[in-house]
This record gives C-alpha cells, structure tokens and sequence, in this order.
C-alpha cells in the first residue's frame, strides 16, 4: 500500500502565451531548484519576463526553492521589468514567504488575473517534467548557495537566519572543487 509521502514530487514547466509557466505538485525543494533554476534563466534570455508559479497543489517549500524564486524576481528587477507571481497560495506558503521576507517579492495573486486556462498546458501532459537532482549533480551545490545568498540579498533580515548556512555552502563548495 501506498502511503502520501511516497507519491512522487513534481513540477512541471511550460512556455506558452508569453509566460513562464511553473506548476508544482507536492514540495518544491532543493532536489529540483537547479532545474528550475536552469529553465528560468532560459525563459528570460528568451525574453520572458513573466513567470507565473501554481501553487494549488504544493504543500511545502524549502529555502532553497524560495530562493530560486526570489533569484528569479531578482535577475527580472535587473533587467528592468517583469514578475513572479504566484497563484492559488496556500496559507501555509503563504507564511512561510512571509517568514523569509520575500511575500512583497513575489507577486501573489488571484488565478482570474492571470487569464482563464493558461494552466491546462502546464498541468497536463503538455508542460515539461522538471527533472531532481542526483547525488553527483554539482550544480546543487552551487544552486543551494546562490539561493540562499539571493534571500539575503531580497531580505537583509535573513542574514542571521541564512549566515550559517551560507558559510557550510561555501565550505563544501570548496571541498569539492
């Protein structure tokens, strides 16, 4: 028999209607922020400056992956336009952006304003699967710290949450390089 936590995780992606397309179902963690991070930075050097994140179906978030969402709306401010917005929040993430000061970031928002269907392409089979991090995958590494440097660099309150952390990043990172 099956218990909830083995269904697998899972996010999808999709290009479509001018807009970045991130549909998460289960936890959005640090095993897929490298891919996640990997397809945003596609999406915007191809122009995209809109992402749009659905959240109905997530029930937990990482730092790791809200940093990769909070690097997101960074590099968009950088370039000089564009959001994040998320959809269909649950309170429970709602708090936790809240927590790590990143709720003004990243623009929540009613799915209405987004426009009628636009997740049937990244719900269904037409998005991407996003593929997880393996043990070997040295970009984790690198994304986990970028990440957490980027909360800190949207939120300076985090630094004495993420200090520590920051600091075992970039020690391990020299380790393995």
């Amino acid at each position: 028999m099956e218990n909830a936590r083995e269904i697998r995780d899972m996010i999808r992606v999709a290009l479509y209607a001018g807009h970045a397309l991130v549909c998460i179902k289960g936890r959005g963690t640090y095993k897929v922020s490298s891919s996640l991070k990997r397809f945003a930075a596609t999406a915007i050097d191809q122009g995209i400056t809109e992402f749009v994140v659905d959240m109905h179906d997530c029930d937990h978030m990482d730092s790791t992956f809200m940093g990769v969402l909070a690097g997101v709306a960074l590099r968009l401010q950088r370039v000089g336009s564009g959001n994040v917005r998320m959809i269909n929040l649950l309170p429970s993430a709602q708090e936790a952006l809240r927590t790590v000061g990143i709720d003004d970031l990243l623009v929540a928002c009613e799915a209405t304003q987004i426009g009628p269907g636009l997740f049937a392409t990244c719900r269904e089979r037409d998005g991407e699967q996003l593929e997880e991090a393996t043990a070997s995958d040295g970009g984790t590494l690198e994304t986990m710290l970028q990440a957490h440097e980027d909360l800190v660099a949207a939120s300076p309150d985090n630094a004495a949450q993420f200090t520590d952390v920051i600091t075992f990043l970039k020690q391990a990172g020299r380790a393995d390089g």
